[in-house]
């Protein structure tokens, strides 16, 4: 399945086109689209300043895409109106391989009181704000974007961690995190994603190459992913050199190994599928260092 990636505003909010998903995007409407937001957004500043510009695209020449190998086996335990919509949360108790029981006391943890070092963005297509200490994500239009937005913080060696909550949805509208992405943005950024049905995918775009999708993990589901409307999940990334891997609520999904992976920012998106103004709550996010 291809992808159309564009990358707006330095790395700040990007939206993804599907193509050949639920809703089919023509070359002409994606490319309005880009024109539309590249004008908009050099009045925009991001946290601490900084005016937003164009990309930098970075040089170099299409190469060959990343090798990923799949280890296969777990790691050892150790402004629409919004209608809020009741929630059920995860198991309490965390599981034996939960990496939160092993790290401890978190390097950076927020429940949201105000947007501090989280960039707002409100335009046709998404919404992004805090709203009761909760980091609110809605794609307004159920056409397949994927639309991000990002902190500046970059990071290494790490194991990131989002709790969500979804608004009414069903199948493929679906949320997640934004990591690994560089500055200028011509080398691999992955996005995790679950979905309102239980699944969960994982890829990069690489601005330099083909500027299309690559899945690594296409949907797959999985029973740690707790499905439908009002549902309260923990998403969580561990970088740990080139080895990554996915959680579902404390639980392992699955892992690669990657040729690389540096220093980069990370960040929320959030994409509707089925559902006109899908809304997700965020009410944590926190990253730990690892040792």
């Amino acid at each position: 399945m291809n992808r159309k990636i564009i990358l707006l505003g330095a790395g700040l909010l990007c939206t993804l086109a599907c193509v050949g998903t639920a809703t089919t995007v023509s070359e002409n409407a994606v490319n309005t689209e880009v024109a539309r937001q590249l004008t908009s957004m050099a009045a925009l500043t991001q946290a601490g300043g900084t005016p937003l510009g164009p990309v930098e695209n970075g040089g170099g020449s299409p190469g060959e895409l990343p090798t990923v190998t799949p280890t296969g086996s777990p790691p050892p335990s150790a402004t629409p109106t919004v209608t809020a919509t009741t929630t059920q949360t995860p198991t309490v108790t965390p599981p034996a391989g939960d990496p939160r029981l092993a790290l401890g006391t978190p390097n950076y943890r927020t429940d949201f009181p105000d947007g501090t070092n989280w960039y707002l963005y409100d335009d046709s297509n998404v919404r992004f704000d805090v709203v009761d200490h909760k980091f609110l994500m809605v794609a307004k239009n159920a056409n397949a974007y994927d639309s991000w937005t990002l902190t500046s913080w970059k990071l290494t060696d790490y194991y990131l961690e989002m709790t969500a909550t979804t608004d009414t949805c069903s199948g493929r509208d679906r949320y997640g995190l934004v990591v690994g992405v560089p500055h200028p943005a011509n080398n691999p950024s992955y996005l995790a994603r679950f979905s309102c049905d239980g699944y969960y995918s994982f890829g990069f775009f690489d601005s330099s190459l083909d500027n299309k999708f690559h899945y690594l993990a296409d949907w797959t589901p999985n029973t740690h992913i707790l499905a439908g409307t009002g549902q309260t999940n923990r998403m969580g990334f561990k970088a740990d050199g080139t080895h990554l891997i996915l959680y579902a609520n404390g639980h392992y999904l699955t892992d690669f190994s990657v040729p690389s992976f540096g220093e980069g920012r990370f960040g929320l998106f959030v994409g509707a599928v089925n559902t006109a103004n899908f809304t997700v709550r965020v009410s944590e996010v926190a990253y730990w260092i690892l040792p």
